[in-house]
């Protein structure tokens, strides 16, 4: 009788232990699917929010660099800039530009021709600052579209420069707006 009774929990046991150890795997299985999912689409969307901030902002600064307050002021020569009225007006537009998002911009800057700035929204006027050296300055200089760089150490933070030419009416060169934002900008989008 032991021995039946035996007999009857080893058949009994063996199979629920099989169905248990087939049953733990498949959930295990159906979790890691679930999470990989999950994570592929926290990423996608990542991926979609950076993708978003970087086009709003190539598209942004290409319009606003057409802005023809910015073009009749570079065309001027530099003794005709000082205390002139366009002279107001671009210094004015580029600070009602920075302050579109204060939280992560920190400068806009018009740049003439041979990489002075003209105006800085951070510090107002730098003519004895020249940004021709800088990574975005002979990138755009010879590109067709507004560019992007790559995150730069620059004065203790790390930045990223959107930038496009400033055009005159006959397509000539005159110079470059760009602005520089904070790389945290990126990180909060993550």
């Amino acid at each position: 009788q032991t021995r039946l009774v035996l007999f009857t929990l080893f058949i009994s046991l063996v199979p629920l232990t099989l169905i248990s150890i087939h049953d733990i795997l498949q959930t295990q299985k159906a979790l890691a699917t679930s999470a990989e999912a999950s994570l592929k689409s926290s990423a996608e969307q990542t991926a979609n929010s950076l993708d978003s901030f970087i086009q709003t902002n190539l598209d942004a600064i290409s319009v606003e660099s057409q802005i023809s307050i910015f073009a009749d002021y570079l065309i001027m020569s530099p003794l005709q800039r000082f205390g002139s009225l366009e002279r107001i007006r671009a210094e004015n537009l580029v600070n009602n530009l920075s302050s579109k998002d204060t939280a992560n911009i920190i400068s806009y800057a018009l740049v003439d021709v041979d990489g002075n700035v003209l105006h800085d929204s951070l510090s107002g006027q730098n003519a004895a600052e020249n940004e021709a050296e800088e990574s975005y300055f002979s990138r755009v200089r010879f590109s067709d579209q507004p560019i992007l760089t790559e995150v730069v150490y620059d004065d203790g933070i790390t930045t990223i420069t959107f930038a496009n030419r400033v055009l005159g009416q006959s397509g000539q060169f005159l110079g470059v707006l760009r602005v520089k934002y904070d790389s945290i900008v990126l990180q909060d989008i993550i």
